[in-house]
């Protein structure tokens, strides 16, 4: 027996109208995904999937929560809160060469009868995490970590090479 997806919507014999939709999303869905750099989050996703036609949908979401991820800086675990809003046009065709993902506009086949929003999910939470992962504070970062830090720094800009110093004296 097949275990059932928990972020397919079955939209097959779904009337035509707007259907709502909640998700929790936590560490076993990102414990579930191979080579994923999240191991641990809470997160709550509101979708609205509004059937318009037979064969053209709009899914709007909403997600919000936070994921931990190790600090730039220090490698300590942050958490960093997220609230996402993305809408997206699900369109069914019948010809397999229109099936292509465009940013807005997911073309599936209409053999499909669910749509599958895990991956979605994942995606939209990675694209939307800083590039940057610190704590907003440097004293909150691991204090041990950033005085050896510190530490190294002064060791490199005391051990300099004459020879550069004398070039750089020639650009004077």
């Amino acid at each position: 027996m097949s275990q059932k997806n928990p972020f397919a919507i079955e939209f097959s014999a779904m009337p035509l109208g707007k259907h709502d939709f909640e998700f929790d999303i936590n560490n076993d869905f990102f414990e579930s995904l191979e080579f994923s750099p999240l191991e641990k989050g809470t997160l709550h996703a509101s979708v609205i999937f509004d059937k318009t036609q037979q064969q053209l949908f709009h899914v709007s979401l909403q997600i919000e929560g936070f994921v931990a991820v190790p600090c730039d800086r220090c490698n300590q675990e942050i958490e960093i809160p997220l609230e996402i809003d993305e809408t997206l046009v699900v369109k069914l065709t019948e010809h397999e060469d229109e099936c292509d993902l465009d940013e807005h506009i997911w073309v599936i086949m209409s053999s499909e009868h669910q749509l599958d929003l895990g991956h979605l999910f994942y995606e939209l939470i990675l694209t939307h995490l800083p590039i940057k992962k610190v704590h907003a504070n440097k004293k909150d970062c691991g204090v041990d970590i950033i005085t050896d830090l510190e530490h190294e720094q002064q060791k490199s800009e005391k051990k300099s090479d004459d020879r550069w110093n004398k070039l750089l004296d020639l650009l004077k």
